[in-house]
């Protein structure tokens, strides 16, 4: 990951932390935990032009509060927590001593990297970065959707991975 990422994946682990600690109440420090969670997770999720455009200024404080009690029910801070502790940790480089050319050197697959160039949440950098060392196929996705931008784009994806299978 770039540091962008980390920056985002740090301040969601941060809060979490720090929310859950506050609160003597555990339920409520849960709640508070994954609200704030929540909110930034949608800062990053998508481009602000997008955002914009599915969500007028009227209907923000109700789809806001109804993503925030939808991610409270749904999601537990504690597992929260360690799968963003398990993104900031992962390094594919490690094994190789942070040598991201020996990484790329060690896979034997054929590879399609995909990337939403305009995605906030995981920035398209290190994969297209890697995808070049590797020599790898890429389709880079300029969508306003960001970090869902393959949603978005589904058609183009599709042909994308349905042409990749069938080499």
């Amino acid at each position: 990951m770039d540091s962008y990422d980390l920056l985002l994946w740090q301040t969601e682990l941060n809060a979490i932390e720090e929310l859950l600690s506050a609160h003597s109440d555990p339920q409520k420090g849960r709640a508070a935990a994954m609200r704030i969670a929540a909110d930034v997770h949608q800062l990053a999720i998508t481009t602000p032009s997008n955002h914009n455009a599915e969500i007028s200024r009227e209907e923000f404080a109700g789809k806001l509060a109804m993503t925030e009690a939808e991610l409270i029910q749904r999601m537990d801070p504690y597992d929260w927590a360690g799968q963003l502790r398990a993104m900031i940790g992962h390094d594919v480089s490690a094994t190789w001593g942070g040598n991201m050319q020996r990484a790329a050197d060690a896979v034997n697959a054929q590879l399609l990297v995909i990337v939403g160039l305009r995605d906030h949440m995981v920035t398209p950098g290190s994969a297209l970065d890697f995808a070049k060392r590797m020599r790898a196929r890429t389709l880079e996705i300029d969508s306003d959707c960001g970090h869902r931008s393959v949603a978005c784009e589904k058609e183009q994806f599709r042909g994308a991975v349905r042409e990749f299978l069938d080499q």
